[in-house]
C-alpha cells in the first residue's frame, strides 16, 4: 500500500514543473544553518506560477502514508512473522472499539518507553516531511496510533502505548526532523552528497523516502531558494567508556562502551525563537557490551511556545524568556549476572512551564540558568518487589518533575554544565483481584517513587580536533510501596570519552 502511494506521488511530481528559483546564500562555517519554518507566508514558485511539487503541502498524501504504514505492518506481522496478535477478526475489532476495554500492557521498558515513541516519530514525519507545520503534523500521530490500537492487533488497546506513542512520537519526530535538516545540503555533489544523504536516511527514514519521491535526493541546487529564515544547530558525536556502580537491595559494578549523539539547536535566550522546537537540546546514547539494551539514554527538552521577557544590563547582554516546554527522558540499564539492576526511568509524556536567563560577555562567552516544572502524564519507575509480570520490571505512574540546567561556555574551548532532575511518580491502579493475569493489567504495585538524577558535565577543547568529555551521573531513588517494604537505591555512573563537534 505504501509503495503504491509513493508511486502515485512520483507520478504527480514528474507531471509537475520541478524548477526552482535561484538565489545565493552564505553559510556560516561556525554553525550549521538550515531553513525550517513551515509557517512562512510564501513559497518559491516556478515561472508558470506553480509551487514545485516537493515544496507543496500534501496533507492527503501524508494521511495515505500513515494508513499505508499501518497496513504494511499488519501484513508483515500476519504473513511474514505469523504473530498470534496479527490475526484480526470482526470480533477482535468489535472488542477493541469498546472504550472500557483499554488496558496497561506488560512489554519490556525499552518497548513501551522507547520503541513505541520512536515508532510514533514515523507518523509525525509522514506529515512533517510532506511540508505540514508542527501543529498540523500532531493529529497524524494521534490518528495513526489510535487506528493501530483499534485495528492493528487482535489484543485490546493499550493505554500506555497510545499515550507514549503520541506524546513521544511528536517530540522525537520534531527532533529527528530538525536534526536531519542539519546534515543535508542540496548544493553538495559527489561523495559528500552521498554521505549526507545516508546520514539523513539514518536520522529520518520517512523523510529520506519523501526526498527520493520529491526528487531532492539527486537534485543539486542553491539552498537559499525560499524566504524562510535560518536556524542554527550544533551536532556532536561522542564515543568512550562508562562505569556503573549500583547499590540497593543488591550490588552491581561493570564497564561498557558507549556512542552518543548530542544536538544543541537554537537557544532559549534568543528572542525570535518562539515557535515549536526552535530551541531544543537532546542526548541519545547507545551502549555496547555487558548485555545492555542498545539505547541506554534519550533526553530531550524543547519549547512548544516561548516569549521573551526582555533584555537587561549594560549593553543589554542579559536576556530572559518564559515558555511551555515538552520533555522526554529515558534511562535504562540491565543487571549483569546476579547483580542489581542499576536504574529504569521514563518520562515519556511530560510538559510544563520553563524560565531561562542567559548572560553573554564577549563574542562567544555565555553563562545561564534554565528552570522547568512539568506535569508527567506517563512515566515509569523501577519495581523492586518481584510481584510483577516477568517482562514488566517497572511500574507505570503519573506525577510531576522539576529540572534545572546551569551552564558556562567560554569561547570554543570550555563548556561546563550541571543538570539536576527530580521526578515524583504515583502508581494508582494496583495489581488486584482476579483481573491480574487476565488481560486487564494494572499500572503496577501501588505506591510512590521519588527519583533524583544529578549530572555535572565538562567538555574541554584546546586545539583543533576532538574534545575531552567527562560526565558523572548520580541516580538516587526511594520508593514507598502500599503493600511492600520501602526500597532505596543509588547508582553512580562515570563516563569519559572524546567528542567531535560538527
Amino acid at each position: 500500500m505504501l509503495l503504491v502511494i509513493k508511486v502515485l506521488s512520483l507520478v504527480c511530481y514528474l507531471t509537475g514543473d520541478g524548477r526552482m528559483g535561484q538565489a545565493e546564500e552564505e553559510k556560516d562555517s561556525a554553525a550549521i544553518s538550515i531553513t525550517l519554518d513551515q509557517e512562512q507566508p510564501s513559497l518559491p514558485r516556478t515561472d508558470g506560477g506553480r509551487i514545485p511539487y516537493r515544496r507543496r503541502r500534501h496533507p492527503w498524501v501524508a494521511a495515505l502514508e500513515v494508513e499505508g504504514y499501518n497496513l504494511g505492518q499488519m501484513a508483515i506481522n500476519r504473513y511474514v512473522k505469523k504473530a498470534p496478535f496479527a490475526y484480526i477478526t470482526k470480533e477482535s475489532l468489535r472488542e477493541n472499539m469498546k472504550l472500557n476495554h483499554w488496558f496497561w500492557d506488560c512489554d519490556k521498558l525499552v518497548t513501551n518507553a522507547f520503541e513505541h515513541p520512536y515508532m510514533g516519530n514515523f507518523y509525525f514525519n509522514m506529515a512533517r516531511t510532506n511540508n505540514l507545520s508542527f501543529w498540523e503534523s500532531v493529529p497524524y500521530v494521534v490518528a495513526g496510533d489510535l487506528l493501530w490500537e483499534v485495528h492493528g492487533e487482535n489484543e485490546l488497546p493499550s493505554v500506555n502505548d497510545f499515550v507514549t506513542t503520541a506524546a513521544g512520537g511528536v517530540i522525537i519526530g520534531e527532533v529527528m526532523y530538525r536534526t536531519s535538516q542539519l546534515v543535508i545540503d542540496n548544493r553538495q555533489r559527489g561523495g559528500r552528497r552521498v554521505v549526507s544523504e545516508l546520514c539523513y536516511l539514518v536520522l529520518n527514514p520517512v523523510g529520506a523516502l519523501n526526498r527520493l519521491i520529491g526528487g531532492e535526493t539527486w537534485r543539486v541546487e542553491h539552498q537559499a531558494d525560499t524566504t524562510r529564515r535560518d536556524r542554527e544547530g550544533e551536532i556532536t558525536l561522542g564515543a568512550g567508556a562508562r562505569h556503573l556502580s549500583a547499590r540497593g537491595p543488591g550490588r552491581a559494578d561493570f564497564w561498557t562502551a558507549y556512542l552518543q549523539l548530542l544536538v544543541n539547536y537554537g537557544s532559549p535566550a534568543r528572542p525570535d525563537q518562539g515557535r515549536p522546537f526552535q530551541f531544543f537540546r537532546s542526548t541519545l546514547r547507545a551502549v555496547i557490551g555487558s548485555r545492555q539494551d542498545v539505547v541506554g539514554r534519550f533526553n530531550v527538552v524543547g519549547n512548544l511556545w516561548r516569549t521573551p521577557l526582555g533584555r537587561y544590563g549594560e549593553g543589554r547582554q542579559t536576556q530572559a524568556g518564559f515558555g511551555i516546554y515538552q520533555h522526554f527522558n529515558y534511562y535504562a540499564s540491565n543487571p549483569v549476572g546476579e547483580g542489581e539492576r542499576p536504574y529504569q526511568i521514563s518520562e515519556a509524556a511530560s510538559a510544563g512551564p520553563g524560565l531561562n536567563i542567559d548572560r553573554q560577555w564577549g563574542r562567544r562567552n555565555h553563562v545561564g540558568e534554565e528552570l522547568y516544572a512539568s506535569g508527567v502524564v506517563m512515566g515509569c519507575s523501577q519495581d523492586d518487589t518481584g510481584n510483577h509480570f516477568p517482562a514488566r520490571t517497572y511500574n507505570f505512574g503519573s506525577g510531576w518533575s522539576l529540572r534545572s540546567h546551569a551552564y558556562l561556555d567560554v569561547g570554543e574551548w570550555l563548556r561546563v554544565s550541571f543538570d539536576a532532575w527530580l521526578m515524583r511518580l504515583y502508581t494508582w491502579y494496583d495489581y488486584d483481584g482476579p483481573r491480574f493475569g487476565q488481560g486487564y493489567y494494572r499500572q503496577g504495585n501501588a505506591g510512590r517513587s521519588l527519583q533524583w538524577v544529578l549530572t555535572p558535565t565538562l567538555e574541554l577543547h584546546l586545539e583543533s580536533g576532538p574534545s575531552l568529555f567527562l560526565q558523572t551521573d548520580y541516580f538516587r531513588r526511594h520508593t514507598h510501596y502500599r503493600h511492600f517494604d520501602d526500597v532505596s537505591s543509588h547508582t553512580l555512573e562515570c563516563s569519559m570519552g572524546l567528542n567531535w563537534r560538527f
